[in-house]
Parts: structure tokens; C-alpha cells; sequence
């Protein structure tokens, strides 16, 4: 009976709707004033010589740092490598704690929500653990409200708290084997004349295995910075990378990335792919290819919404989600987000049917580049983003210029064929010195339909109208 119904919803129609929940990691930085850079020098100065002479901090015992009397491991356009990483080992059969469930889902739910939902109907694909570890690490670099508006966003309520929980999801979702990958890197670049402190750097290694670049901004620093990049995700974001430029008034890049390649369990046979109608959002049909396969599996039937998974080698899976058809994607991501994810969660579904099942999928190549500041301000976090309001004295010291993020955003490619699915993620951060803006200049024309409200000095709107038509010649 499941097997006759799959079938008849799906020569009913054809267009697939789909959810990938994938890795992935990033940030970007910022540089101070040459003036204020030169006072302070002598600080930073001690902090190099400090790594390039192989001191080893008691606690990071583990962390891998040049031998004495040799200098720091140097990258082109003399930027040195001032806090290596120990990497952890997968601990797969240690299960995420509690903190998962109760305090992190809500931040992928919100993002995913956020980022998903598109108004033009373009695809996208997005990294909730890329995004996710870029703000822990920047809460290891803020202080007072700030601090406290990234931790509430990433559901801690406390630094160690975030500090064991981003350890727990790396050790996880880290892979490296044959057929089976899941390859995450961190990284932070500073400019050579910030004075930093020191053991923000050794906590970004320990906790969230970020390796930390120090040097000159410009030219130099974007290729290493593109080619850290293109090492972890194998050139497939090459062009994306290659956008990656660093200006003189950037204090650091702070930068996550990750590759996921997987292979089905069951692969589809390729001589089974066939051409077939798919219907854009748009109502738009067009034809493609489409993969074919009969497996032994679960469905979930709910009111809204028909879904399955895909299962991989080592227990990964690509669960698909199939809006009805009275049921657009975004009013899936609204309102069925909870079910979703706790369908993610359940070995068995969450209350899904076993039965044979026929997939037929369409093969698929696709990318998106994506700002999410927009994102992280509708989950509270604002202050990061304001020149004055923004504190990360924790990394820059007391009386040091101020500083804030002038750039979130996240490029992303996934494809999936007869195989299996691959897919390539990094986020980039950029910090700013904040100095005095740029005077602009506006122009506004209202030649086409505007609103109007007219109000009192307290903001209570008194009258408010839309001009949609004008009479003329």
C-alpha cells in the first residue's frame, strides 16, 4: 500500500522539494589606524616573538608551535602562521548533550528559516554550522552586551558552555575517511600592526581548532586567505573565494570552511535516469533529468507535507521534503520547521511508515551567496554590526581603538548525481576599525508608487495613505 501511494503522488507530480543540512565553516576581519597600530606595537611585538620562539602555553600543552630558534611557519607576502592547532579526534559514539535539543536547535531553525526563504524562488543553500561556529568565535572575542547578545543567539549561557558544545558538534560531524567526508577548518588572519591579546587566540585553537595568520593586508594576505580556502574545499568555490579582498582599515578576516562528499547507501542506477518535468515556483515547467530508485525506507505523511531520506555511508542522510501542492516553501520553513527538524533527529523518522520506497529525484548542481547579517539581527545579535556600539576589547585590550563586523556572508555549492551528494560551504567575517564614516550623498526620486505616513513628534502615525496613480499629460 506505501509503495502504491509513493507512486501514484508521484506521477501526480514531479517536482521535488528538498532541505540539505550540510557543514561548513568561516570569518573574515579587520585592521587599526597605522598611528594608534605603531603605539601599541611593542605589545603585539612580544606576542609574536613569543610564538615565533615556541612558548608553548601550559594549558594548550597540545597546541603545535615552532621549535626554538626556528621562525613561525611563513605563508607568502610575510604572513606567519602565530598559533597552530592540535586536532581532536572523532568521537562518534559520544552523543550531542542536552544543550543540543534545548538550546542550539532554536539558532539553526531561525537561521535556516531565514536564509531558505526566498522571495524570487532562486534555490540556496546554506551552512547553519558554518554560521554557527563563526559567532561562537567571535563571542570568544567580545565583551559586555555584545558578548551577551551572542550567546543568548547561539543558546548558552556561558562561554564554556558554547566552548563544549562547538567542541561536541566538530567532533561529530568530522570525517575523513575514503568515501565518507566531512573536512572542517577555522582560521583568523590579523593585521601585523594589531596588537592583540594573546590568549583570545590560544582559546580560538583549543576549543574551535582556528589557526590564527598574522601580516600584511592586501594582495598578499587574499591569496593565502583564497588558497586556505581552496585547500579545504578542493577549488570548488574558487571563483567565490577569489572575491575575498582585505582592505587597509580591516583589523582581522575570520574565516570557516568545509567540504562534505558522501556516497548513497543504495546507489540509483544511472541507466534508470530519465528525463522528466520539474515545476519551478514560478508555475514554469521544464525538463531534466531525473534519478530513479526503489528502496527499502521511511515516509513521513503529515498534513502539509510528504518527506523521505536518503540514506549515506556512516550514517549520514539527505532528508527531502515535499510540500503538497497547495503548500508553497515558504510556508514549510514557517510553519513546520519544529517536525522538521525533529524528524532530523529521530533514527526512526519521528513517526515515519517503513515500506518500499520510489524515489525519483532530479540531479542537481547548485549555489548561492548569501549576506547574513540580515539573519543574525533577526536572532537579537546587533551590536557587533555598530561602529561605538560593538565590543571585542576581550581580543583588542583595554583602550584600544573600537572595532565592528562589516561583512557576514556565506558561499555555498551542493550538487548530487547517481552516487552521491557533495557539497562545498565557508563563511567570511570581516572586522573594521571603527573610524569616521565616509561622508555620503543620497538621492531619492519618487517616480513610481510610494507610501506615506504623517505623524506627531511621538511617532503616532495620524494619517497614512499610498500613492499608486498620479494624473498628467
Amino acid at each position: 500500500m506505501v509503495m502504491m501511494g509513493i507512486k501514484q503522488w508521484l506521477k501526480r507530480r514531479k517536482r521535488i522539494v528538498f532541505t540539505v543540512i550540510v557543514i561548513g565553516f568561516l570569518l573574515p576581519g579587520a585592521v587599526f589606524a597605522v598611528q594608534k597600530a605603531k603605539e601599541l606595537a611593542e605589545k603585539n611585538n612580544k606576542a609574536r616573538q613569543g610564538a615565533e620562539a615556541g612558548k608553548e602555553p601550559e594549558e594548550l600543552s597540545d597546541v603545535q608551535t615552532p621549535k626554538e630558534g626556528q621562525e613561525a611557519e611563513a605563508v607568502q607576502a610575510k604572513v606567519a602562521k602565530v598559533q597552530g592547532v592540535s586536532y581532536p579526534k572523532a568521537k562518534k559514539e559520544e552523543d550531542i548533550d542536552i544543550f543540543y535539543k534545548k538550546n542550539v536547535k532554536p539558532f539553526f531553525k531561525s537561521t535556516i528559516q531565514d536564509t531558505l526563504t526566498s522571495r524570487e524562488g532562486k534555490n540556496r543553500v546554506y551552512s547553519p554550522v558554518n554560521l554557527y561556529f563563526c559567532m561562537a568565535m567571535l563571542a570568544e572575542m567580545a565583551d559586555g552586551q555584545t558578548k551577551e547578545q551572542l550567546l543568548n543567539a547561539l543558546g548558552q549561557d556561558s562561554a564554556e558552555e558554547v566552548r563544549k558544545q562547538s567542541q561536541l558538534i566538530w567532533q561529530k560531524i568530522y570525517q575523513d575517511e575514503k568515501i565518507s567526508k566531512c573536512i572542517l577548518g577555522n582560521s583568523v588572519w590579523l593585521n601585523q600592526e594589531i596588537p592583540f591579546e594573546k590568549e583570545v587566540l590560544k582559546a580560538l585553537s583549543k576549543y574551535y581548532y582556528a589557526e590564527s595568520y598574522q601580516g600584511q593586508m592586501g594582495k598578499g594576505m587574499d591569496k593565502k586567505i583564497q588558497g586556505w580556502i581552496n585547500k579545504i574545499t578542493g577549488n570548488r568555490l574558487k571563483e567565490e573565494a577569489g572575491k575575498i579582498e582585505t582592505e587597509e582599515d580591516m583589523l582581522l578576516v575570520l574565516l570557516s570552511a568545509a567540504h562534505f562528499y558522501n556516497q548513497w547507501e543504495v546507489p540509483f542506477p544511472e541507466d534508470k535516469t530519465k528525463k522528466d518535468t520539474f515545476t519551478n515556483a514560478n508555475g514554469e515547467e521544464v525538463r531534466c533529468d531525473f534519478m530513479n530508485g526503489v528502496r527499502i525506507g521511511g515516509v513521513n505523511q503529515k498534513d502539509s507535507f510528504r518527506a523521505t531520506s536518503l540514506e549515506m555511508e556512516n550514517g549520514a542522510a539527505m532528508h527531502l521534503f515535499l510540500p503538497e501542492e497547495w503548500v508553497t516553501v515558504e510556508d514549510l520553513l514557517r510553519d513546520n520547521m519544529d517536525e522538521i527538524l525533529q524528524i532530523l533527529g529521530s533514527p526512526s523518522g519521528y513517526g515515519a511508515e517503513t515500506g518500499i520506497v520510489t524515489v525519483s529525484l532530479p540531479k542537481f548542481s547548485i549555489s548561492s551567496s548569501l549576506n547574513l547579517i540580515p539573519v543574525l539581527e533577526n536572532i537579537g545579535i546587533t551590536d557587533i554590526f555598530k561602529s561605538g556600539a560593538a565590543d571585542f576589547t576581550k581580543l583588542l585590550g583595554e583602550g584600544s581603538y573600537a572595532a565592528y563586523v562589516s561583512k557576514v556572508w556565506q558561499a555555498a555549492k551542493a550538487s548530487v548525481d547517481e552516487k552521491g551528494c557533495s557539497v562545498d560551504s565557508f563563511t567570511e567575517v570581516e572586522m573594521k576599525y571603527s573610524g569616521i564614516p565616509e561622508e555620503r550623498e543620497f538621492t531619492i526620486k519618487f517616480d513610481r508608487p510610494f507610501l506615506f505616513i504623517i505623524s506627531n513628534y511621538t511617532g503616532i502615525p495620524i494619517f497614512a495613505g499610498v500613492i499608486n496613480q498620479l494624473e498628467g499629460e
